[in-house]
């Protein structure tokens, strides 16, 4: 009977210890959970933040090429308008004065009227 007493003494020994151990896991398990939760709130914060700053740059990048491409529509009409223009002075004979678009400083050299001399002697 000694031998069992000690062989029940020892299993209870071992129950209570695989009992705490499995105690102190779970507390542990829920400690890390509560800390991936947290960590996944936060990520799922900044990734949040991300996306809005994503979309607004994206709205912000696409009306820009809007512009961007409006502008160029508008030299690309001037140009064509050109073109037209002096083709048809072709067409009747007379070859145009200038074909190529001026420039901002030719148009500005163009429009610039010569002043007279209004200096005394």
């Amino acid at each position: 009977m000694f031998a069992q007493e000690q062989v029940n003494q020892f299993q209870a020994r071992i129950s209570q210890t695989i009992a705490e151990a499995q105690k102190k896991a779970q507390e542990r398990a829920k400690e890390i959970e509560s800390e991936a939760k947290k960590l996944v709130e936060l990520v799922g914060d900044r990734a949040q933040a991300e996306a809005k700053q994503f979309l607004a740059h994206a709205q912000v990048s696409t009306r820009d090429q809007v512009f961007n491409l409006g502008a160029e529509l508008v030299k690309f009409g001037q140009k064509i308008q050109d073109l037209a223009k002096a083709a048809g002075t072709a067409a009747e004979g007379t070859a145009p004065a200038e074909t190529a678009p001026k420039s901002d400083a030719e148009k500005m050299a163009a429009t610039d009227v010569a002043q007279p001399d209004t200096s005394v002697n």
